[in-house]
């Protein structure tokens, strides 16, 4: 390797690992030649090279910038796709493995959507007084449904404040945000019955309805606005459909962001239909710029359409498995649902989330780690770039920490799954994310990870692997809906 490029790929490193973020000058030649100790030529060279690689830019009489990442990004349908008939999704083999895959402790975690430590709020858990914890008078007692008072109402106070009027009595606390989900389905559907779902849409959700009996209905998500609602009048006219699970704020795989006038045309379809509404909104709190977008039930002021889900697991901790559900029509029967489940979530994390949720170091903990996404989304974009084929397509979401990324064609996702994993290194292939076969050739990445040479070496070892003629075998791929 000459002695530029090893300057290259050293600048290479310091641009993804975030001292020069995007957009920001770099140091003149001058100074960066004596840095390294090399002539400038040498530098000039190796600037060069990174202009090529699209990493940085020229610009007149200003210097060097770094770029955005240059990509194209995932095509919007030019026109939404029929929904195939309804499936009851077949066990797979293949979550289970991908699960094995995402929690080993050897791996770096690519794959799970689980934010790593500097993601979360592990201090805030450090900082609370055991004896704030004993006030509350419940951590060591049942927390029967709907939960531990305390908590509920800083859920309501929050959901207030941003301008949906909730009683601390239509709360009902879960274990996690998937435990939420299966609540609410459990109250509006029968084995049997018809559940439309965005697709790609996350796998656990499709677990959850296969669990219930339920047939899956896949409406196809643009990759920018969310959930097709040309494709949903499609589905509606066509077939019955009991409810609608959708996550409008950055979903999971594809990071879209629905716009607040559809969520509103959405919520009024669905009413119009008689068809119920479970959102999710796990991550709606961590948009990278501006104010938290809106959620479906802000549309919803007589809370007759909309079921409303989350949990602090991409905020705070995931280990605390502390969700709730909000519906003021059907609490009574959450409440039931969730009694007959598991009897009640463990009281002690629900103590620990209220204190936390009741302190005024939560906003200021969601207004850090938010930039921290944005950067670690940047950076992800960025290394994918450099490291991936020409015709790779890649999100652009504006909150959230999951990336979906579209490889060519003919190429065996799951094939290229299992390659990693035997680098110790874990991804989540697209097909999980479709009951119809769909987004064989795509991948999730989880860029909420502590950045390092081995996650950077893992990337340039998916990009090379990605090359790799022999994983190349699919030949008839299904067409992706948010690709046409």
């Amino acid at each position: 390797m000459t002695r530029y490029e090893q300057i290259a790929d050293a600048l290479r490193a310091q641009i993804l690992q975030g001292q020069y973020p995007i957009g920001t000058r770099l140091p003149g030649i001058r100074q960066l030649a004596s840095e390294f100790s090399a002539s400038i030529t040498t530098l000039q060279s190796a600037c060069n090279h990174l202009q090529d690689a699209g990493l940085i830019e020229a610009r007149s009489r200003s210097g060097l910038f770094v770029c955005p990442p240059r990509h194209a990004t995932l095509a919007a349908p030019q026109e939404p796709a029929a929904p195939h008939a309804p499936v009851a999704l077949t066990p797979r083999a293949l979550t289970a493995e991908v699960m094995r895959q995402s929690l080993n402790a050897q791996n770096i975690p690519l794959g799970a959507a689980i934010p790593q430590a500097p993601f979360l709020g592990l201090d805030l858990i450090q900082r609370i007084p055991q004896r704030g914890l004993r006030q509350l008078g419940h951590d060591l007692k049942y927390a029967v449904p709907p939960g531990l008072p305390a908590l509920r109402q800083a859920i309501a106070h929050a959901h207030t404040a941003r301008g949906m009027p909730t009683s601390p009595d239509t709360v009902v606390i879960t274990n996690g945000c998937h435990e939420a989900l299966v609540l609410a389905l459990r109250c509006v559907t029968r084995p049997g019955d018809t559940v439309a779902i965005e697709s790609p849409s996350y796998y656990g959700f499709l677990q959850a309805m296969q669990g219930l009996g339920l047939n899956i209905l896949e409406i196809p998500n643009h990759p920018v606005t969310g959930l097709s609602l040309e494709a949903l009048d499609f589905a509606l006219s066509r077939w019955p459909i009991k409810a609608l699970v959708v996550t409008p704020n950055f979903s999971n795989p594809m990071g879209s962001l629905m716009p607040s006038s559809h969520k509103a045309n959405l919520v009024n379809r669905l009413r119009a239909q008689g068809v119920v509404l479970i959102e999710d909104d796990i991550y709606g709190a961590l948009h990278y710029q501006g104010t938290r977008p809106d959620t479906c039930r802000h549309f919803d002021p007589a809370g007759d359409t909309v079921i409303q889900c989350s949990s602090v697991s991409k905020s705070l901790a995931p280990g605390l498995r502390i969700g709730w559900v909000v519906s003021p029509r059907l609490t009574s029967e959450l409440i039931e649902q969730k009694l007959l489940l598991n009897i009640a979530t463990a009281s002690h994390p629900q103590a620990v989330v209220a204190e936390i949720l009741s302190n005024h170091r939560w906003a200021q903990h969601l207004q850090r780690i938010r930039p921290r996404h944005a950067q670690a989304m940047m950076r992800m974009q960025q290394a994918v770039a450099t490291f991936f084929p020409e015709d790779t397509r890649i999100s652009q979401p504006q909150g959230g920490f999951v990336l979906w990324i579209e490889l060519s064609p003919t190429l065996d996702a799951t094939a290229l799954m299992r390659r990693a994993a035997a680098q110790q290194i874990s991804i989540t292939p697209g097909e999980l994310f479709s009951v119809s076969g769909q987004f064989r050739h795509c991948i999730r990445l989880n860029a909420a990870v502590d950045w390092s040479p081995r996650v950077e070496a893992a990337l340039a070892f998916l990009g090379q692997a990605a090359r790799d003629p022999r994983l190349h075998t699919l030949t008839n791929a299904p067409k992706n809906p948010a690709s046409a």
